[in-house]
């Protein structure tokens, strides 16, 4: 079956086939997509100014009532909080975006992309914390290394002996 679109989605289907077609059109709607992404990002304080945000793996133990981390709590939903989880806060991070739990060495994997995360910079790197939120070593892999070629490495996956992590124009596989 053939989707047809909608009188009134049309336009903006026309508009998209256009944009695919010009490089320069393409690229500044990419980036006033990712402009109107991170916009959202912002994060709050409790006075209602903007704040930075804390790393947080598990549940917050902070003094808000949730997410205590009994074993027997129960997170509030939507809350990403998950029982016996920790928060790490001024830890060197340098705009960590994700985490992966390493099962074979029991350690966390944060990617920091450390600047632009459209900039290829070879300045991201990566830390390792213990399963209690101690920094073991901020700078695990660091793309400020002349060794390793890091920008700004996002998503994180562990397959076997291997780190996969998504950088700017690549996925770069660690050993």
């Amino acid at each position: 079956m053939t989707h047809v679109p909608s009188r009134r989605s049309a336009p903006r289907t026309a508009a998209l086939a256009r944009a695919a077609r010009s490089p320069l059109l393409a690229t500044l709607l990419g980036c006033f997509s990712a402009v109107l992404l991170f916009a959202g990002c912002q994060s709050r304080t409790e006075d209602g100014g903007e704040g930075e945000r804390a790393a947080t793996v598990g549940a917050d133990t902070s003094d808000t009532g949730q997410g205590q981390g009994a074993a027997d709590s129960t997170p509030e939903v939507g809350s990403g909080a998950v029982p016996g989880g920790f928060v790490i806060r001024d830890a060197g991070f340098l705009t960590p975006e994700s985490v992966v739990h390493d099962e074979a060495s029991d350690v966390y994997l944060v990617s920091n992309i450390n600047g632009s995360p459209f900039a290829a910079d070879d300045n991201g790197f990566i830390s390792r914390l213990s399963p209690e939120g101690e920094v073991l070593d901020l700078r695990w892999i660091d793309g400020g290394n002349e060794a390793v070629n890091l920008n700004g490495p996002k998503g994180l996956a562990i397959r076997g002996d291997s780190l996969f992590a998504a950088d700017l124009d690549s996925v770069r596989i660690f050993s």
